[in-house]
């Protein structure tokens, strides 16, 4: 379970620590990665958002934040994270089918809402 740019030594003392299922977060490669991403469509319109789904991490949040990049969220618990390390309404999208149900409990009028259908229209 090597990765070229952790040292083998990171991983194993992450281990040695926290024992396994370990997560690993490596900053300078999601920069690097990050930055090669922006470079194949520089000049696009193109917006890269961090699935808080996918990576509920706080310290990669915290990357993406810092970098002014846009988070998706699909639950209330997802929001407050996104907030709670800084990210600014306007850089937040909401996603998700159940949205309607917690929601209306934020008054965040900048805040990006994906929305499903005409009747989820209605109801938020």
């Amino acid at each position: 379970m090597s990765d070229p740019d952790i040292p083998e030594r990171v991983i194993t003392d992450a281990i040695d620590l926290v024992g396994t299922p370990c997560y690993v977060l490596a900053a300078p490669v999601v920069r690097r990665n990050l930055q090669q991403l922006q470079s194949l469509f520089d000049g696009f319109p193109i917006r890269h958002v961090l699935s808080a789904k996918t990576q509920p991490v706080r310290p990669l949040l915290e990357i993406w934040n810092r970098l002014g990049l846009m988070i998706d969220v699909v639950s209330e618990f997802e929001l407050a994270a996104a907030l709670e390390v800084g990210f600014k309404p306007s850089r937040i999208v909401v996603n998700g089918v159940c949205k309607h149900e917690w929601l209306s409990r934020y008054e965040l009028p900048e805040l990006r809402i994906h929305l499903d259908s005409v009747q989820e229209a209605a109801v938020l």
